[in-house]
Formats: C-alpha cells, structure tokens, sequence
C-alpha cells in the first residue's frame, strides 16, 4: 500500500458507511447550462468569475450533487446560489478584513433593496439577480430564515478576514462556531429545507436541530481535509487540520488523521441521531424524511465533488480519490484552479 512521503499526504478515508449513495438530478445539465450562461455576462468585468468559472462548470455539479431529487427551477435557484457562494469567496480571500467588511456591507444592502440594480458592483449584482429569482420559489419565512443564516455566514468571512490580517489560530472551539458559518451551509441547506416543506417549529426540534449541526459540521471537517492543499498554498490558516498542526504541535499526516477521527465522530452521532427523530403524522414525517435526506445526500455531495471537479485537485481527483495520495502545492503558487 501506498503510503505519504515528506512531501505528500493521505487522505482518510470517509463516509464508507453513510446510507446516502451519490445521485445527480437528472435536469443538472439544463440548470447548470442556463446559470452558466447568466454568469457569461459577468465575466469580462469581474476577475473573480473568470478565475472561477473560466475552466469548469463547478457550481452547477456540486448543486446537482446536492440536491438530486428538485424540479428543474429549484436546481436552477440552487446552481445560481452556489456560484454567488463561491464568487464571494474567491473575492474575499485575498482581501483584508476592512476590504471585506466594505463587500459584506454592499451585499448586505442587497436583501433590503432587492430591485435596485448594482452595475458596479459586481459581486452584489450576482448576489441581488440571485436573490430576485430565490424569491419565487420560497415563502416570506423562509426568506427570512434564508437572510438571517446568509448574513451569519458573511460577518463569519469578516471574522475570518481579520484573523487572518493579525495571524491569529484559534482554539477548536472558536475555530468551529466561527467555521460552521464561513462554510454557508447552513444558508445552502435552506434550499433542502424549503423543497422538504418542513414547519419551522418542526425544523427547530432538538433532534432535527443536532442533525443539521451534525451535518454542517461534517461538511465543514471534511472539507477542511479535501481542500487543505488549496488553502495552505494560499497560507490560510482558517482549516481545521492547519490548526491541528499548529496547535498539537502535529505533524501534516498527523493531523489530517486527528481531524478524520474527529470527522468519523460526528457521523456515528448524525447516524445514531437518526433513532431519536419523533413522529409528527405522516404528512410532515414524509416532509421531514424528504429533509433529512436533503442533509444526508449534501454530505455525500461535498465529497463526491470534491474529487470530480477541478477546484481541489485539478484534474487528478479520480486517482487522488482511487490512492489518497496528494502532493503539496508550493505555498504561495495556486495551481488547482488552472486546469486544461
């Protein structure tokens, strides 16, 4: 067996015993067609798109990926919303914590005045032509409940941002309340969530609750150990297995181990948790299962993309996936994104 070297690491294994198998909708290529064809008039403005979008279709295959089962307007809502997620994020990275609060604040200002058009902000024009189409497919609650975790995610990128301007490495803890929203998958689940149709009442059960933080955490982990060539090439230090090395004194290998055990912990809870959900009649039981398997099937998603889109691995996911094994990128030199 194939084992790390001092300039290579091992991705652990995960989710060999999670139920939900991988599944793309099958109306992937028409939404991830027409968002990719909405995104093409952003591009010779805004340097973000083209770096994120110039090479692959990313967006549209992890919200296929992620929600598998929703009629072909959703899939369109879900492909437009993963795009403006990861646009803020490839603008944000590079910025300082005052730069970002400045882009936060304008997207903000979005959600308040959604008819306004941003010609010169492109970021927040994105953000605003995705938020007049979510706004037909989704109650006055659930909009609600969808601003109030999307700005929990954005002051989250803030916070990032000014961790990163001083250095700082925080403890687990705060590493995690922090990392549960920079993530946005609280926000992204919120297209599950109205697809399920679940009552909110329903939804804020302690049993439902503690699956989606499970499910928001497993996400956040596991993405930590697939995107962490990535990140640390860029010097980020806002990764869990960064903070392993740092804080436990460990080293790469490691804490890529110490934080899959920390990974394969939370599944065994969301798994076990699964006993304890209530019945509350067959109508939003069948509403709540439809829920759940939001959540199961957007855990299998993040990882099943991970490997088969560019973002991470360029285009050796499949033998990285097939042996485990990945090369360290060269800090400072991010090549994951220029693919052929």
């Amino acid at each position: 067996m194939s084992i790390a070297s001092s300039d290579t690491y091992r991705i652990p294994e995960m989710l060999k015993n999670w139920p939900w198998p991988r599944r793309i909708n099958p109306h992937f290529k028409g939404a991830s067609s027409a968002s990719a064809a909405w995104l093409e008039q952003f591009k010779p403005e805004s340097p973000a798109v083209q770096k994120t979008f110039a090479t692959d279709n990313s967006h549209g295959l992890l919200s296929s990926l992620a929600y598998p089962t929703v009629d072909p307007k959703t899939l369109r809502v879900a492909c437009d919303f993963l795009a403006v997620l990861f646009i803020i994020d490839d603008s944000t990275d590079p910025e300082t914590s005052s730069e970002v609060g400045s882009v936060v604040e304008r997207i903000k200002d979005v959600f308040r005045s959604p008819l306004q058009v941003r010609q010169e902000d492109i970021v927040s024009e994105v953000t605003r032509q995705f938020w007049v189409r979510a706004k037909e497919i989704s109650s006055t609650a659930q909009q609600e409940r969808f601003i109030k975790s999307f700005s929990a995610y954005l002051d989250a990128v803030v916070v990032e941002a000014r961790d990163r301007d001083i250095h700082h490495i925080p403890d687990f803890d705060e590493y995690l309340t922090v990392r549960r929203n920079t993530g946005a998958v609280r926000p992204s689940f919120w297209i599950a969530e109205g697809a399920a149709g679940v009552p909110e009442h329903v939804l804020e059960h302690e049993t439902l609750a503690t699956l989606t933080t499970c499910a928001v955490d497993i996400i956040s982990i596991s993405n930590d150990m697939l995107s962490y060539n990535r990140e640390q090439s860029r010097g980020s230090l806002h990764n869990m297995v960064a903070i392993a090395m740092k804080r436990l004194d460990l080293s790469l290998q490691e804490a890529m181990d110490w934080t899959s055990t920390r990974h394969d912990a939370l599944v065994s809870k969301f798994l076990n948790s699964l006993t304890e959900v209530p019945s509350w009649g067959k109508e939003i039981d069948a509403r709540v299962t439809t829920y759940i398997d939001g959540l199961g099937y957007w855990v299998r998603a993040n990882e099943a993309w991970s490997f088969e889109g560019p973002r991470y691995f360029g285009n050796d996911g499949a033998e990285i996936q097939r042996s485990r094994l990945v090369k360290l990128i060269p800090a400072g030199r991010v090549v994951l994104d220029e693919v052929d």
